[in-house]
């Protein structure tokens, strides 16, 4: 597959997985590293490393709201 293609497929499952993963209230490596493997023919060491980069972005993200409302405990 292109690179372009590869960017648009990557950002198409996981504009479809995020809302998916938070109504199940799950994260969503569970559904994004298969489909990265079997979808855009990831290789699977490439695939895993994405889904803990979000995980990372996502849990900043996180924490960067919290600590805007000043929820820090």
């Amino acid at each position: 597959m292109e690179s372009t293609k590869k960017i648009i497929g990557g950002i198409g499952i996981s504009a479809c997985i995020g809302p998916m993963g938070d109504l199940l209230d799950i994260g969503g490596g569970v559904f994004v590293v298969p489909l990265f493997i079997y979808v855009l023919k990831a290789p699977t060491k490439i695939a895993a490393a994405s889904s803990t980069f979000i995980v990372c972005f996502s849990s900043l993200t996180g924490f960067l709201g919290y600590v805007s409302m000043e929820k820090i405990n």
